[in-house]
């Protein structure tokens, strides 16, 4: 088949190509749960998170196989899939809020002193959305993270070189599954 601007004009119609750039995310209300050390993690608003939120990844999928040979050849077979981890990344703000969401959160996973007890999964497991949005600002693409929790808050860099430049926290996001639609 021969290549044609006007199948490629025609297949992308008035919507155009996906922007990388028109997304939001839906983050967790955690004020409900309870951290392992006591008390329970302050109240964020979510809308303001989402509004600092500067990077995303949709999660991604991988095939695990094994080799199956059968006589003189080997094919591979699927057995099962693996999910990866989603990085977030933020902006912070002089209060830290981004920071101080995750690290309550995690609070609630594990207790932030000796002997760091270990909260049951159900506790702290709380799904995450993720839309892709046109240019219309239209949901297209939906990708819903099942049962996660933070796993990693990303050290801070401060240094005298950036004077101007915006501080931003990345958070890395473990998930059982994700539903997309």
């Amino acid at each position: 088949m021969n290549f044609s601007t006007d199948s490629l004009r025609g297949l992308l119609g008035s919507n155009g190509l996906a922007s990388p750039n028109r997304w939001l995310i839906h983050l967790p209300n955690i004020s409900g749960k309870t951290k392992i050390s006591g008390g329970s993690p302050g109240s964020y608003s979510t809308n303001d998170l989402n509004v600092l939120a500067t990077n995303v990844r949709l999660p991604g999928k991988v095939l695990r196989t094994i080799e199956r040979p059968m006589g003189s050849i080997s094919t591979k077979v699927g057995v099962g899939i693996e999910m990866g981890e989603a990085n977030f990344s933020f902006y912070l703000t002089h209060d830290y809020m981004v920071r101080k969401y995750f690290q309550d959160w995690m609070d609630c996973i594990i207790a932030d002193s000796p002997p760091y007890e270990v909260g049951f999964f159900d506790s702290y497991k709380a799904d995450i959305t993720v839309k892709q949005l046109d240019k219309k600002g239209a949901d297209v693409y939906e990708s819903r993270l099942k049962d996660c929790y933070p796993t990693n808050i990303a050290e801070i860099e401060l240094n005298n070189q950036a004077q101007q430049a915006a501080l931003e926290l990345t958070v890395t996001i473990a998930f059982k599954d994700y539903i997309a639609s």
